[in-house]
This record gives C-alpha cells, structure tokens and sequence, in this order.
C-alpha cells in the first residue's frame, strides 16, 4: 500500500472542500455514515469503538484539521494511537493498537473496532508501525453529499452542549 504523494494528498484536500463548499450535509444522515465508516474505531458523542482516538473533544469545529487527519492519518499519530506489528509464534501478523499490556496477555484493538488478546508467550515480534491504523482514502467510496453529510455530523453538537 503506497501513501500518496503531498501533492496527491493536498489535491484531495481542495477536491474534498469543494465538494464541502458545494452545499449543506445532514447530520442525521452523516451519523449513518459515521456509523459504517467511522464508528468501528472512533466514539462520538458517546456512540462507536474506543480503537482510535474519540473524536468527541476532538478540534472537529476546523474543516482543515478534519480533513488533514481524514486525508493523511499518518501525517501526526498521537503516543497513544500508535500501531504495533504483532508477529505471533504461528505465523500470524496482526495490526493494531495495544489497548492493555499486563497479566501476560496483550490487548490489541484492530480496525474491525473488535479486540484481539493474545498470550504474551505467543508472541514473536512487537514493533511500532510508521502508518497509522486509519487507512487512507477513507472517503474514497463517498458521494460528495455523503461527505457533507458526514463532515455536518463530525462538526454536530448533541442538544445541551457547547459547540466544539
């Protein structure tokens, strides 16, 4: 799996703003999106996986941010996100983000939003990953009215909070 180039992510970028730029989304229907695409990894508002990072408190209220982290997930990954290559003793190689290390077993959340565990004994090999778990081109498979939708619901706030 190539990264795109700079120039390649910063086109999808522009392509991506445009398309936001275009016309207003719909939460609720960004919120089924967020369901299938996001939600797996990522909690929101109290809905979705603990995989990656709960957007929640996230700077979701900056586009640019958004798209950034969207477009090129690799670009920043905080200590706690970081992916770990796990090579375990029946040859298996698995991807994730180490959830819980303690009593001999590791906690490994994968981007099925599932959690692997997995005796320490079985494994071989335990190395950081440079990319991070969210693939890219993420909304490679959208419409432009599925985006706006889904960027309406990332952007939402839930009744009797401030906005983020």
């Amino acid at each position: 799996i190539r990264r795109g180039t700079p120039e390649e992510q910063l086109a999808e970028m522009r392509r991506l703003n445009n398309d936001l730029n275009a016309s207003r989304g719909d939460a609720g229907r960004g919120r089924e999106v967020f369901r299938k695409l996001c939600a797996p990894c990522h909690q929101l508002h109290g809905e979705g996986g603990r995989v990656g990072p709960d957007l929640t408190h996230a700077n979701r209220a900056d586009r640019e941010f958004l798209l950034a982290s969207i477009v090129d997930p690799s670009a920043v990954i905080r200590k706690e996100n970081v992916a770990y290559e796990v090579e375990t003793n029946d040859g298996r190689v698995l991807t994730g983000v180490i959830q819980e290390q303690r009593d001999g077993r590791i906690s490994l959340g994968v981007t099925t939003g599932e959690t692997v565990v997995l005796p320490q004994s079985a494994v071989v090999s335990l190395r950081e990953s440079a990319q991070s778990l969210m693939p890219e081109n993420l909304l490679k498979g959208l419409k432009p009215q599925e985006v706006r939708d889904l960027f309406s619901h990332l952007q939402s706030t839930p009744p009797g909070t401030s906005p983020p």
